[in-house]
């Protein structure tokens, strides 16, 4: 289907709506609430995914500090990064699409 017949399609469903005709469609999403990780789960997450704090701190966007704040249990992670750490435990190999290590001889 073209954008054109997708608009003229759009405009006759909202025409019907505005007549009484139709109903609209509608959809749900759930999200999952954010869990809540101690400074050894997060300590371990960092561990499994073989980075060090700085490298994770890189990943997550967040400074060093806030990291070693995190592991040391002095702060506790909100928002963004309980949704990236949700997504780091629960898919690992996600890291391999934004993080690549890489070995050099020296």
């Amino acid at each position: 289907m073209t954008l054109y017949e997708e608009l003229i399609q759009g405009l006759s469903e909202a025409e019907s709506y505005a007549k009484n005709k139709t109903k609209l469609r509608t959809k749900k999403i759930y999200i999952k609430e954010l869990p809540s990780y101690t400074s050894n789960q997060i300590k371990s997450t960092r561990r499994e995914l073989q980075l060090t704090q700085k490298e994770f701190s890189k990943l997550m966007g967040v400074s060093t500090k806030t990291v070693e704040a995190w592991e040391s249990g002095k702060n506790i992670p909100s928002g963004a990064s309980l949704r990236l750490l949700q997504l780091f435990k629960s898919n690992p190999s996600i890291v391999q699409t934004v993080y690549k290590k890489e070995y050099v001889n020296i």
